[in-house]
């Protein structure tokens, strides 16, 4: 019976409730080739992590009401994200968690040429966009308004003015977003399609780095 199994805690007065469970000892019965296979391993392999991951993901199929606790991150990756949000208002600290923060972020260290973060950066000086949202100079709550800003935002990236042939635009816009980004244009993805938030973010992300490391360059 390969899923048979002896808890040795059974019996045992458990924690008070609300308490952290502690770690206990099973044994659990599995095949006689397994076992040696296991063994020919020997230490190397902590065989209780491995079991505790399997169940782990057996109990998220059966149980999608009880998901698996995420992981702790590290201790000093932990203190590291503290420092650097300690002196940040709360409100800059919820943008930089931000899914679209991180995509700008992300792009500005490993995909963008140091030229296109300059061309971002004067376009964003020139809108006033890299800042929250409800703070931006220009009106942006007409649909319309706001399409045109992120066309002329895409186009500075690039290096293109308002007179590209429009065969180019159409052959790099959708790429740049959807390859070098990695958000989906397509009207039937809502949940991707850029928003007045979406460009503030992303250009904030995208700057706050490269105005951390352009003088090092």
């Amino acid at each position: 019976m390969p899923d048979a199994f002896r808890d040795s805690s059974a019996g045992r007065r458990g924690p008070p409730q609300g308490s952290p469970l502690p770690y206990v000892r099973t044994t659990i019965t599995i095949p006689g080739e397994l076992k040696g296979r296991m063994e020919r391993i020997g230490d190397r392999v902590n065989w209780s992590a491995i079991a505790s991951k399997a169940f782990e993901a057996h109990l998220s199929q059966v149980s999608p009401l009880e998901p698996p606790m995420p992981e702790l991150p590290d201790k000093d990756d932990a203190i590291a994200r503290l420092k650097n949000l300690k002196n940040q208002p709360e409100h800059a600290a919820q943008r930089m968690a931000s899914r679209s923060y991180q995509l700008g972020k992300r792009w500005a260290m490993a995909d963008a040429h140091p030229n296109e973060l300059g061309r971002l950066e004067t376009f964003c000086r020139r809108s006033a966009i890299d800042r929250p949202v409800d703070q931006w100079k220009v009106d942006i709550h007409e649909r319309g308004a706001f399409k045109r800003l992120f066309r002329e935002m895409t186009l500075s990236i690039l290096g293109y003015d308002q007179l590209t042939d429009p065969e180019v635009l159409r052959r790099e816009f959708k790429p740049f977003w959807e390859q070098r980004v990695g958000i989906s244009l397509e009207a039937s993805d809502r949940s991707e399609m850029p928003d007045p938030l979406f460009v503030s973010e992303f250009a904030q992300g995208s700057l706050d780095f490269w105005r951390e490391i352009k003088g090092q360059l």
